[in-house]
């Protein structure tokens, strides 16, 4: 309420209907009880995500962490996804993406979201290969954005979310991608001498299960760090996902 007041338009709450009239923009009505946005009541308070919010209204985002602010303007692209032409199938997957080096940039996460434009507007879906928990245990980083709030890890979470607006399909790449000192999209997590009984290799699995359900973000493929598994430990993936 108190944004859409700030920039100048009007909103009433209704039982479970919300209409927003905008002082640029069309009147817009939203149904907060149906599953299309994740709304969640805090106080008797009706809070939504940033990321709903631009695209209820059509707006993008720019991140600034070092002055803590995020910017917002109008969208005037109008995107709208086309068919593909070519008659042949690409398959297409961006990996190791993580919450940890480049990508805690905010540049390089808006340069991820103008790819997933460009795929958009192709009409070409496209596989994400998501580390959930990034480790560089030299540096003293362990960042899991389920239970770490901070700017760069909003940042994140919003972008992956725009990348499933933007028919991504999302996938774990293992949990941490690593072993022991190694860094995340660097090392191994499972051969036959690492993380190799049946204990292990669930909790695992489990745990990046766990982290993308707190994130209400839906994977739907495993893919093992390097390609690196052996039978047994496949076979237990093969317990959880249906695509390997």
């Amino acid at each position: 309420m108190e944004f859409i007041n700030q920039t100048g338009g009007e909103i009433n709450i209704k039982e479970s209907k919300i209409d927003i009239k905008l002082k640029e923009k069309s009147s817009i009505s939203i149904d907060y009880c149906i599953d299309d946005y994740k709304f969640t009541t805090i106080d008797n308070v009706l809070y939504i995500s940033l990321f709903d919010i631009c695209r209820i209204l059509s707006i993008r985002s720019k991140w600034d962490y070092r002055r803590s602010t995020i910017s917002l303007y109008w969208d005037k692209s109008n995107y709208k996804s086309c068919r593909a032409v070519c008659r042949r199938a690409a398959l297409i997957r961006f990996e190791d993406i993580t919450a940890g080096g480049e990508y805690l940039d905010s540049d390089n996460l808006e340069k991820l979201i103008v790819v997933a434009d460009y795929m958009f507007l192709a009409g070409i879906q496209f596989h994400i290969a998501w580390i959930p928990r990034f480790v560089d245990p030299q540096n003293g980083i362990d960042n899991d954005i389920s239970k770490d709030y901070s700017m760069p890890n909003a940042n994140f979470l919003f972008t992956m979310e725009y990348l499933l607006n933007r028919n991504g399909i999302i996938g774990l790449h293992g949990y941490t991608h690593q072993y022991c000192d190694e860094v995340s999209a660097v090392g191994t997590e499972f051969n036959e001498g690492r993380n190799n009984d049946e204990k292990s290799i669930r909790r695992r699995v489990e745990a990046a299960i766990s982290i993308a359900n707190k994130l209400e973000l839906p994977v739907k493929f495993f893919e093992t760090p390097h390609y690196a598994a052996t039978a047994f430990q496949q076979s237990i993936f093969e317990e959880y996902f249906d695509i390997i």
